[in-house]
């Protein structure tokens, strides 16, 4: 298993050149398996303490590879939707699952592991990538946020998801504006970020 390549200081893993073999995600046990593999190959000392991964997954379902995002203390490990963009970018994924390990072993979703998968979830969604699930790894068992309907319910809150709607709808409400003073199309499109076929379309 790779451990050597790095992007931005962030520790890659590499899995599918592994035995020259390629892996499509399946399911959320498996994405167990694989983090587990992970924590299980790393030195006695870092088990100990909490990591965070991001899997990216490409546009035909294969995993591309995971990163350790983060590596804190023996009971908590933060990082920021910045970073987790940052890396979904650049692998080009299409889809990601999270995962982070608790090294007491209780594998229960904490109300801030909730609300941090909420924020993060909503901060992708507009790149076009999606959190599949969010994976809590214990010592030999683990919970999904998935298989718990936790994603379910993420999806469709409306803490995160009103927030970017109304952005969008207030973006829209300028360019309108923008068209109906006469600016120049090109200008509008730079302002905005709309193509010139948006444009045409909101006239």
């Amino acid at each position: 298993m790779s451990k050597n390549n790095k992007h931005e200081g962030m520790e890659i893993i590499l899995i599918t050149k592994r035995k020259g073999i390629s892996k499509k995600y399946e399911n959320s046990e498996q994405a167990y398996k694989i983090f587990k593999e992970i924590l299980n190959y790393e030195e006695y000392d870092l088990r100990d303490r909490e990591h965070f991964w991001v899997m990216g997954i490409d546009n035909v379902g294969y995993i591309v590879c995971i990163y350790i995002v983060a590596l804190g203390g023996n009971n908590q490990v933060n990082m920021t939707a910045a970073e987790m963009l940052d890396i979904a970018v650049a692998l080009k994924a299409k889809k990601i699952v999270l995962a982070h390990n608790h090294p007491s072993g209780n594998v229960e979703p904490s109300e801030n592991d909730i609300l941090t998968t909420n924020m993060l979830y909503h901060a992708c969604y507009p790149f076009g990538i999606e959190i599949l699930d969010h994976l809590i790894i214990g010592i030999d068992k683990y919970s999904s946020f998935e298989e718990k309907q936790i994603m379910d319910y993420l999806r469709n809150d409306k803490k995160y998801k009103g927030y970017a709607e109304g952005l969008d709808d207030r973006i829209i409400e300028i360019t309108k504006n923008l068209i109906n003073m006469n600016f120049n199309i090109e200008d509008i499109i730079k302002a905005t970020g709309f193509s010139k076929e948006d444009i045409e379309r909101l006239k």
